[in-house]
C-alpha cells in the first residue's frame, strides 16, 4: 500500500521524505485553511483528500503545524501561516514586548483502512531575530535549546529535535509495534 502525503508544499513533502523510513508519495492538493483546533483541521484535511484525491486503496498522511507564543497565551497557534505574513521584523517587535518563549507543534493524521490515527510532536524554544538561509515556515526565527535556528541546522540536525521529527518518530514507532511498516511500499 502506498502512503500519500497531502500537501501543496513541496518543501514540506521533501522534509517528510527525510523523516520517514518508508517511501511516501506526494499528493498535491490545495486545501483551504479552516478554523478550529489542530484535530479539527487534520480531520478536515483527511476528509478533503479522500473526496478530492481520487485514490482508492491508499493511505493518506496530513499534518498541521502550530506555533504558540507563551506571552500571547498560545497565539498564533493553528493560525501561524497567517501570522507569518506580517513579516519577521514585526514578529520581532511583538516578542520584544511579550517575551520570546514559544512551543512549536506538529500534528499528523494517518488514514489507513478506514481508520485515522493521530500523532503529535512538540518542542519548546524561543523566537529570535531572523537567522539562517533556508526559508521554510518559521525555521529562520525559531531557536531550540542551543544557539541555532532550524534554518541554521542541517536537515539531519533539525530532524532530531523538531516538532515534525518528533511526530514522525511517534508514527514510525506505532507502525513498528503493529508490524505495519511492511505493508507500505
Amino acid at each position: 500500500m502506498k502512503i500519500y502525503f497531502v500537501t501543496s508544499s513541496l518543501s514540506k513533502f521533501e522534509e517528510m521524505r527525510t523523516l520517514l523510513p518508508i517511501n511516501i508519495y506526494h499528493l498535491k492538493l490545495k486545501i483551504d485553511e479552516v478554523q478550529g483546533t489542530s484535530e479539527d483541521i487534520i480531520n478536515y484535511k483527511i476528509n478533503f483528500a479522500k473526496r478530492k484525491g481520487g485514490l482508492d486503496e491508499v493511505a493518506l498522511l496530513v499534518d498541521d503545524t502550530c506555533l504558540a507564543l507563551d506571552g500571547l497565551h498560545g497565539f498564533p497557534g493553528v493560525y501561524v501561516k497567517d501570522f507569518l505574513k506580517i513579516g519577521t521584523d514585526n514578529i520581532e517587535d511583538i516578542v520584544q514586548k511579550v517575551g520570546r518563549n514559544a512551543t512549536a507543534s506538529c500534528h499528523l493524521a494517518l488514514y489507513c483502512n478506514n481508520k485515522v490515527k493521530t500523532f503529535s510532536g512538540h518542542v519548546k524554544g524561543q523566537i529570535v531575530p531572523h537567522r539562517g538561509g533556508r526559508q521554510f515556515g518559521f525555521d529562520s526565527i525559531f531557536q531550540v535549546d542551543g544557539n541555532k535556528t532550524f534554518s541554521e541546522m542541517t536537515m539531519d540536525e533539525k530532524n532530531q529535535v523538531s516538532h515534525r521529527g518528533m511526530a514522525c518518530k511517534a508514527m514510525v514507532e506505532y507502525l513498528k509495534t503493529g508490524n505495519l511498516l511492511c505493508v507500505f511500499d
